[in-house]
């Protein structure tokens, strides 16, 4: 007893890492992959904010534009003009 008690200070909470103490290396690996898919989200949602609305050629006032053409609330000139300023802009 005497050599236990400072052996078992030494050692912390989880025992020394022998067998049958301290925390799986599954629980480890599973922290990791935590840390790597929240890491991932975080980039993710700071692309798409940085980017805004377009994302991959994929602009939503032009889709809008088509969409207001393709219900008819727009003539052929006035979609062009709108479509060639949106470039234009865009550039």
């Amino acid at each position: 007893m005497v050599f236990a008690m400072p052996m078992m200070g030494m050692m912390g909470w989880w025992g020394g890492g022998g067998p049958g103490t301290g925390v799986s290396p599954i629980w480890g690996i599973g922290m990791m992959l935590s840390f790597l898919v929240v890491l991932l989200g975080v980039g993710y949602f700071l692309y798409r904010g940085l980017v805004g609305g377009q994302v991959l050629g994929h602009d939503r006032a032009l889709e809008e534009l088509r969409t207001a053409y393709a219900r008819g609330d727009l003539t052929d000139d006035e979609f062009e003009q709108r479509r060639e300023r949106l470039q234009r802009d865009r550039e």
